[in-house]
This record gives structure tokens, sequence and C-alpha cells, in this order.
């Protein structure tokens, strides 16, 4: 079990379907599944039930999503307090949203400023899901693209 594999069943069972949620993170279709299967053969639960109407959490997995996010929390405060206690002087965790997924590779480039000292939590969303988290100061940056209706002579 690893932290990638639980990352994959928090958004699976947030998107609730297998392209969807392999888009989202930016792998392939076979690898998220594979993984998902990994993680539920190692547990020795189904995690998902799977149909051409989507993915779902099964009751058992319902019941292990919360502990799956507890343990994706206590990740996060073990790497920021080992950063406090390490060399490293301070760990930031910057949330980011964008629309539109040609960001990434220069958002990976913002993060190397930093030399290691930051998290980059990075969401793709609509424009109107950035917006409304944007003014709920639940994001510290948020990227649009905004097309203007430019009416040609």
């Amino acid at each position: 079990m690893n932290y990638e594999q639980l990352l994959y069943v928090t958004e699976l069972a947030n998107h609730q379907t297998l392209q969807e949620t392999a888009d989202f993170l930016h792998i392939s279709k076979s690898g998220l599944s594979q993984s998902i299967s990994q993680l539920e053969s190692e547990l020795g639960v189904q995690l998902f039930k799977r149909s051409h109407q989507g993915t779902g959490l099964t009751s058992k997995g319902q019941e292990l999503l919360p502990y799956i996010k507890s343990m994706m929390s206590a990740n996060m405060n073990l790497i920021q307090q080992a950063g406090r206690l390490g060399k490293i002087q301070s760990i930031h965790t910057i949330k980011l949203a964008y629309a539109n997924t040609f960001l990434k590779p220069m958002l990976t480039e913002f993060l190397k400023l930093y030399n290691g000292n930051a998290t980059l939590v990075i969401k793709r969303k609509s424009s109107s899901e950035i917006i409304e988290q944007v003014r709920h100061k639940e994001l510290d940056a948020a990227l649009l693209q905004l097309i203007a209706n430019i009416k040609s002579n």
C-alpha cells in the first residue's frame, strides 16, 4: 500500500468514473485500474463496484474511505513535522486550481523556486468551481482562461 494508491481511491470515489479520474490524475485508465485492484487485493476488500454506469464505492469501501483520508492527512502531517525538525526551515502548502491542463509543466517549474520547501496541491476544476473556491478563500491562487466575445466586422 502506498500514498499514490490511497490518492487514487479518494479521487475515484470523488469522480466515480475510471476515465475521468485517470484524466484528472494524468495517468492511464489501465494504470489506475491496476493500482486500485492491487490495493483491493492487498486489503482483501473490494473497495469499488464497477459497471457501465460508472464506478462507485462498495459499502466496505465507504466504511474504509475515512481511514484512507486520515492516512493521507497523517502522511502530510509527518512530512510537515519532519520539515520542522530537519534541515528544511519550513514547508509551505500552496493550493492552486486551474482550468486547463497545459499549465502543469509550468507549475512544476514554479515549484522548483521553493527548493523543496513547498508542497503544491494542484487541482483541475471548472472555471465556476475555481471562482467559488477563490471567493471562499479555499485557494491560494487560481489560473483561469477567459475568452472574450469579439464580434468580427
